[in-house]
């Protein structure tokens, strides 16, 4: 998945129309040979990829505090909707301070808990579903909606909650990350 900023709008991923069939039709509307092929080199685990990929230093400094480093650097399969520093910048700057106290630290958890579900599912995956339940317990809505075609591609969006998905399946050893534009928080 590729997110253009522009053309396509703030939040908008725009992708080949093979690919569009394929999250459509699911893997038979793919030809066999892109069905094989992997999106992604897999060679670090989430946490890994995540401290490569840059951007995400507020999601892995949480992820400390909550004792979650090691969950994700497990055997998974896990799929993490990551949010990018400026989705924590987004943040009141009092509850993010205050999600890092330590008093606080079971609700940060659960907060990042809400953020991962198990298994590893892409975007064509997300875009069949309309909920997921999250390692938190809670349910997560997803919505896709195609905005029609420009050219040979079309315009999709792919929503988690209320957080856009910016760039979808960066592939790890141990799952899929989608990374997303805000913070999501579980109903209190």
């Amino acid at each position: 998945m590729w997110y253009r900023k522009g053309s396509c709008g703030r939040g908008m991923m725009t992708l080949p129309w093979n690919m569009m069939l394929a999250m459509m039709c699911g893997s038979a509307g793919r030809p066999a040979a892109m069905a094989e092929t992997p999106m992604a080199a897999e060679e670090k685990d989430i946490v890994d990829t995540a401290a490569g990929a840059g951007g995400f230093q507020t999601l892995l400094a949480a992820l400390r505090v909550a004792s979650l480093v090691e969950a994700l650097k497990g055997e998974g399969p896990f799929t993490v909707f990551a949010p990018s520093d400026s989705a924590f910048a987004k943040l009141a700057p009092s509850a993010s301070d205050k999600l890092f106290e330590p008093d606080q630290r079971e609700q940060l958890r659960r907060i990042l808990q809400f953020h991962v579900v198990p298994g590893r599912l892409r975007a064509a995956d997300l875009a069949r579903q309309q909920t997921l339940k999250t390692l938190s317990g809670e349910e997560l809505a997803v919505s896709f909606d195609i905005r029609g075609q420009a050219g040979p591609e079309f315009r999709a969006r792919l929503a988690v909650g209320d957080a856009k998905v910016l760039n979808a399946d960066l592939l790890c050893t141990n799952g899929v990350i989608h990374v997303i534009d805000r913070v999501l928080l579980p109903k209190a």
